[in-house]
Protein backbone atom coordinates (compact mmCIF):
# COMPACT_ATOMS: atom_id res chain seq x y z
CA UNK A 1 0.00 0.00 0.00
CA UNK A 2 1.26 3.28 -0.95
CA UNK A 3 0.09 6.81 0.75
CA UNK A 4 0.98 10.00 1.76
CA UNK A 5 0.31 11.25 5.63
CA UNK A 6 0.66 14.98 5.03
CA UNK A 7 1.27 15.53 8.98
CA UNK A 8 -2.06 13.64 9.85
CA UNK A 9 -2.18 10.84 13.01
CA UNK A 10 0.09 7.78 12.20
CA UNK A 11 -1.69 5.03 10.27
CA UNK A 12 -2.24 2.31 12.40
CA UNK A 13 -2.03 -1.21 11.00
CA UNK A 14 -3.67 -3.79 13.14
CA UNK A 15 -2.08 -7.21 12.74
CA UNK A 16 -4.68 -10.61 12.78
CA UNK A 17 -2.12 -11.45 16.07
CA UNK A 18 -3.44 -8.48 18.22
CA UNK A 19 -0.52 -6.30 17.64
CA UNK A 20 -0.08 -2.81 16.22
CA UNK A 21 2.03 -1.14 14.22
CA UNK A 22 1.98 3.02 14.00
CA UNK A 23 3.20 4.42 10.83
CA UNK A 24 4.36 8.11 11.63
CA UNK A 25 3.95 10.54 9.26
CA UNK A 26 7.36 11.23 7.12
CA UNK A 27 5.84 14.58 5.71
CA UNK A 28 4.84 17.89 6.55
CA UNK A 29 0.77 19.05 7.38
CA UNK A 30 -0.64 19.98 4.12
CA UNK A 31 -2.39 23.59 3.87
CA UNK A 32 -0.67 25.30 6.46
CA UNK A 33 2.06 26.73 4.33
CA UNK A 34 2.96 26.92 0.44
CA UNK A 35 5.10 24.07 -0.10
CA UNK A 36 6.26 22.20 -3.34
CA UNK A 37 4.61 18.62 -4.34
CA UNK A 38 8.16 17.33 -4.10
CA UNK A 39 7.98 17.98 -0.20
CA UNK A 40 5.17 15.16 0.42
CA UNK A 41 7.14 11.53 1.05
CA UNK A 42 5.47 8.80 -0.60
CA UNK A 43 5.37 5.83 2.17
CA UNK A 44 4.95 1.81 1.31
CA UNK A 45 3.68 -0.87 3.95
CA UNK A 46 3.93 -4.15 2.65
CA UNK A 47 1.92 -6.89 4.39
CA UNK A 48 3.68 -9.61 5.33
CA UNK A 49 1.07 -12.62 3.90
CA UNK A 50 -1.14 -11.55 7.04
CA UNK A 51 -4.71 -10.93 7.59
CA UNK A 52 -4.43 -6.77 8.66
CA UNK A 53 -6.49 -3.25 9.01
CA UNK A 54 -5.11 -0.28 7.44
CA UNK A 55 -6.46 2.56 9.10
CA UNK A 56 -6.16 6.21 8.90
CA UNK A 57 -7.75 8.69 10.34
CA UNK A 58 -8.25 12.27 11.81
CA UNK A 59 -7.45 13.90 14.94
CA UNK A 60 -11.09 14.20 15.38
CA UNK A 61 -11.15 10.58 16.51
CA UNK A 62 -8.77 10.16 19.02
CA UNK A 63 -9.39 13.74 20.30
CA UNK A 64 -13.24 12.91 20.44
CA UNK A 65 -14.98 12.90 23.45
CA UNK A 66 -17.04 9.59 24.37
CA UNK A 67 -20.64 9.41 26.51
CA UNK A 68 -18.38 9.82 29.17
CA UNK A 69 -16.60 12.88 28.10
CA UNK A 70 -12.90 11.30 27.83
CA UNK A 71 -10.89 11.67 25.08
CA UNK A 72 -11.50 8.46 22.81
CA UNK A 73 -7.36 7.97 21.88
CA UNK A 74 -5.80 5.60 19.88
CA UNK A 75 -6.52 3.30 22.67
CA UNK A 76 -10.13 3.59 21.54
CA UNK A 77 -9.62 2.87 18.08
CA UNK A 78 -7.50 -0.25 19.39
CA UNK A 79 -10.08 -1.56 22.03
CA UNK A 80 -12.66 -1.15 19.14
CA UNK A 81 -10.57 -3.05 16.70
CA UNK A 82 -10.14 -6.06 19.38
CA UNK A 83 -13.57 -5.97 20.68
CA UNK A 84 -14.75 -6.76 17.08
CA UNK A 85 -12.05 -8.30 15.34
CA UNK A 86 -13.57 -10.93 13.56
CA UNK A 87 -16.09 -8.66 12.02
CA UNK A 88 -15.73 -6.63 8.77
CA UNK A 89 -13.55 -3.11 8.60
CA UNK A 90 -17.21 -1.42 8.12
CA UNK A 91 -18.31 -2.52 11.43
CA UNK A 92 -15.50 -1.52 13.20
CA UNK A 93 -15.52 1.90 11.57
CA UNK A 94 -19.55 1.95 12.81
CA UNK A 95 -18.72 1.44 16.07
CA UNK A 96 -15.66 4.10 16.47
CA UNK A 97 -18.17 6.48 15.15
CA UNK A 98 -21.28 5.51 17.53
CA UNK A 99 -18.96 5.91 20.19
CA UNK A 100 -18.46 9.49 18.85
CA UNK A 101 -21.18 10.60 17.57
CA UNK A 102 -23.78 11.59 20.64
CA UNK A 103 -27.45 12.49 20.33
CA UNK A 104 -27.69 16.14 20.70
CA UNK A 105 -23.76 16.84 21.62
CA UNK A 106 -21.86 19.21 19.47
CA UNK A 107 -19.01 17.34 17.72
CA UNK A 108 -15.35 18.16 18.75
CA UNK A 109 -13.72 18.05 15.45
CA UNK A 110 -14.22 16.20 12.00
CA UNK A 111 -14.28 12.80 12.07
CA UNK A 112 -12.58 11.16 9.06
CA UNK A 113 -11.69 7.16 8.51
CA UNK A 114 -10.49 5.57 5.45
CA UNK A 115 -9.93 1.66 6.56
CA UNK A 116 -8.71 -0.98 4.40
CA UNK A 117 -9.00 -4.93 4.94
CA UNK A 118 -5.70 -6.47 3.81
Amino acid sequence: IEFINAGHEPVMIAKDNGSFVDLESKSPPMGMMDMELNNFILQTYHPKNENALFLTFTDGVTEGKTASGEEFGRDGVKNTINQLKHDSIKSVIKSINQSLIIENQKLHDDITILGIEI
